[in-house]
């Protein structure tokens, strides 16, 4: 997996098969933390699906084969959900940081 694509997905599955590197050796202004993303710039570092996750590049590790259906699976708890439950769980991290302690994770405008 490229590592810019990641940022597509909110829920990651990575066969054991997958690796992860950078298309070109350019920042990408992505959400990688910058210590790991100027490793893979200036070193050519690339992460096998074992040290991916364990840095957070991916949520789930399955045998290679397996991914497909471990992510459809995924996507149909998902889909289950309350669609508002779903627009809160994504909306609500990038907001939190500028909310005060008394806002706390009120919704008003």
């Amino acid at each position: 997996m490229v590592v810019d694509e990641r940022k597509s997905a909110h829920i990651r599955v990575a066969e054991t098969s997958a690796y992860y590197a950078l298309r070109c050796r350019k920042a990408s202004g992505g959400s990688s933390s910058a210590a790991r993303m100027a490793d893979m710039m200036l070193t050519g570092r690339v992460y096998d699906a074992e040290e991916g996750q364990a840095v957070g590049l991916s949520h789930y590790l399955v045998p290679p084969g397996d991914g497909l259906e471990r992510a459809l699976e995924l996507a149909r708890r998902v889909a289950a959900n309350a669609p508002i439950t779903n627009f809160a769980v994504l909306q609500a991290p990038p907001r939190t940081p500028r909310r005060t302690r008394v806002q706390g994770s009120c919704w008003k405008r």
